[in-house]
C-alpha cells in the first residue's frame, strides 16, 4: 500500500513539474534565439502578418528516379495545405484541413484521408517550421520556446508538450529540424538561406538520411489567407 502510495506521489509529482515547465515565459537565451531565429528569415513584423505561402519546389527521392516539381498552398493561421505534385510519369494533388482530406492520382481516382491521417496532417502543421515562426512571431501565449544546450531551441504547445527541436547556426539560421520523436516523420537538414523576395527561406532542406532532397524554386507570402480551395466540392 505504501508503495503504491509513493508510486502515485512520484507520478503527481512529475506531471507538476511538467505542467510548471509548460508554464514558464521564454526563458532570455531562448528569446534571444527566437529573435535571431525571425530576423534571419526575414523579420518577426513579416512572420507576424503572413497568412499564408505559397511554394514551388524541386524533390528528388531515392524511390523514384526523375525530378519532381512540387506546388504548395500553405495556411499558417489555421491548419490547412494543398499541394500539386508533378513528374514525366505522374501528375498527384492532395489538400486537408482539419474537417477532412482528400487525393487525386494522374488515372483520375480520388480518395479521402482517413481519420488518422487526417489527425497526422495537423499535428505535422502544428511543428513545421514555418508554422512555428508564424507562432513565435505572433507571440502566441501557447507556445514556449526552450533553450537546450548553447544554440537549439526546444519547441513547447503549452497543451500538447514538445513539438520540435530547432537547432541554429551563429547567425540564426535553421540549420536542423527534428520532430517530438522519430515516430512523427524525419528530421530536416537545412541549407544556407536564399532571398525570395521578402523572405529568406533554405535554399535546400534534406531529411537527416539522405532519401528525400529539397529545393525551393519560388517563394510567396501573402497577408491574406490562401484564396484556393482545399475541398474537393470546388475542384
Amino acid at each position: 500500500m505504501k508503495l503504491h502510495l509513493k508510486k502515485q506521489c512520484c507520478f503527481f509529482l512529475v506531471l507538476l513539474c511538467y505542467g510548471w515547465i509548460q508554464s514558464q515565459p521564454n526563458d532570455s537565451k531562448a528569446t534571444k534565439l527566437v529573435d535571431e531565429l525571425l530576423l534571419s528569415m526575414g523579420g518577426k513584423d513579416l512572420w507576424a502578418n503572413t497568412q499564408s505561402l505559397h511554394l514551388t519546389e524541386r524533390l528528388w527521392s531515392n524511390q523514384v528516379s526523375e525530378e519532381i516539381r512540387q506546388e504548395v498552398w500553405r495556411n499558417l493561421k489555421t491548419p490547412a495545405t494543398r499541394i500539386h505534385m508533378s513528374s514525366l510519369s505522374f501528375d498527384r494533388t492532395r489538400a486537408w484541413d482539419t474537417i477532412q482530406g482528400w487525393g487525386v492520382l494522374e488515372t483520375g481516382k480520388f480518395y479521402k484521408f482517413d481519420v488518422e491521417r487526417v489527425k497526422n496532417e495537423v499535428l505535422s502543421w502544428e511543428r513545421d517550421l514555418y508554422t512555428i515562426c508564424s507562432k513565435l512571431a505572433q507571440q502566441d501565449p501557447e507556445i514556449v520556446a526552450k533553450i537546450k544546450g548553447e544554440t537549439s531551441i526546444e519547441i513547447y504547445d503549452s497543451q500538447k508538450g514538445l513539438l520540435c527541436t530547432i537547432e541554429l547556426s551563429s547567425s540564426g539560421a535553421p540549420i536542423k529540424w527534428t520532430p517530438k520523436d522519430a515516430e512523427l516523420g524525419d528530421s530536416f537538414i537545412y541549407g544556407p538561406l536564399k532571398q525570395f523576395g521578402a523572405y529568406w527561406m533554405p535554399k535546400w532542406w534534406t531529411t537527416d538520411n539522405g532519401h528525400w532532397q529539397f529545393e525551393f524554386v519560388s517563394v510567396s507570402g501573402s497577408f491574406d489567407l490562401p484564396k484556393i480551395s482545399f475541398s474537393p466540392s470546388k475542384e
